[in-house]
């Protein structure tokens, strides 16, 4: 239930998300300014990462990505409120996301099983949802498509959240959006249909959740969640990977690679060392578009605190 706090707030979020993206974007950089160097949000797991990531950069070159992550940071922010205006079709979310080497996914669906999509927070990943709806035509509909992503502590952040990033959706017949913990239960109901799901993979393991180790990410020995790949490999499904490019300020494109064809025939492990493999690859080449804030590494974060 409602109360008058989260019905202000979201009225004033739903005024502000009207507002031309340009106008946000203009305004962006107070929050990325009062994150980095006033509030100084997560600077220590920030610049922790960084410096474990790209152990052969310099000082200066690290400080470079750090402030690029926060004023990327900020243009989340601005992208996510002004999300929460757009509707299916809109002509404005094509000028900002483009798909480029869609061809493994269109190759997917047309196979006899159900696909993986494995997403990550590298780009802006609220937009996510917008990727069947920017332009290229797809052989599937919005109500194929299952979103899954991690409950919120706080149920009023989890409501609105779930509600603005499917604010665009709402006129497609989506209606997929699935937690984390039922995914295995919404398979199990749905397993007589083709679908499409959408699995963000790079979150620290979860209490309770099932996980591997990959022996080297971004240069760290990483613990990854192994339930979209362990579901996968239960339902033959095909396994993609979704990058998402910043290409400049305000847009976006997304890309498709293969990590394997049916995940029957591999295992979950091998699936989650291909993701890390392409996600790394991103970084790489963005440093800056990574959420650096994430605590991926707990275990080696803790390790320096203790120090």
């Amino acid at each position: 239930m409602k109360n008058l706090g989260e019905i202000l707030f979201r009225a004033t979020v739903g005024a502000l998300s009207r507002l031309p993206l340009p106008v946000h974007y203009a305004l962006c950089g107070i929050p990325a300014f009062l994150a980095e160097h006033v509030l100084r949000y997560r600077r220590f797991v920030v610049e922790r990462n960084i410096e474990n990531s790209f152990p052969d950069k310099s000082d200066k070159e690290r400080r470079e990505i750090r402030h690029g992550f926060y004023r990327h940071f900020g243009e989340i922010i601005a992208e996510t409120i002004w999300l929460g205006s757009c509707k299916a079709g809109d002509e404005r979310v094509k000028k900002h996301l483009s798909i480029r080497d869609v061809q493994p996914l269109l190759e997917a669906w047309n196979g006899d099983s159900s696909v993986m999509v494995m997403t990550s927070h590298a780009g802006n990943w609220e937009l996510t949802g917008l990727i069947f709806d920017c332009g290229t035509q797809m052989p599937f509909t919005q109500a194929q498509v299952g979103e899954v992503y991690k409950k919120l502590k706080s149920p009023m952040w989890d409501r609105f959240m779930q509600d603005n990033r499917t604010t665009p959706l709402k006129d497609t017949g989506f209606t997929n959006l699935i937690e984390s913990q039922d995914v295995l239960r919404f398979a199990v109901r749905h397993r007589n249909e083709k679908l499409l799901y959408v699995f963000p993979n790079d979150q620290f393991p979860y209490k309770g959740a099932a996980s591997c180790e990959i022996e080297s990410f971004m240069n760290q020995p990483t613990l990854a969640l192994t339930g979209g790949a362990q579901l996968a490999c239960k339902l033959n499904m095909t396994v993609i990977y979704l990058g998402m490019r910043r290409d400049r300020r305000g847009h976006y494109t997304y890309t498709f690679d293969t990590i394997c064809r049916d995940a029957g025939e591999t295992t979950a492990q091998a699936i989650m060392e291909g993701f890390y493999e392409r996600l790394q690859r991103d970084i790489e080449a963005q440093p800056e578009n990574y959420l650096w804030s994430h605590k991926r590494w707990k275990q080696i974060e803790n390790n320096y605190k203790n120090k």
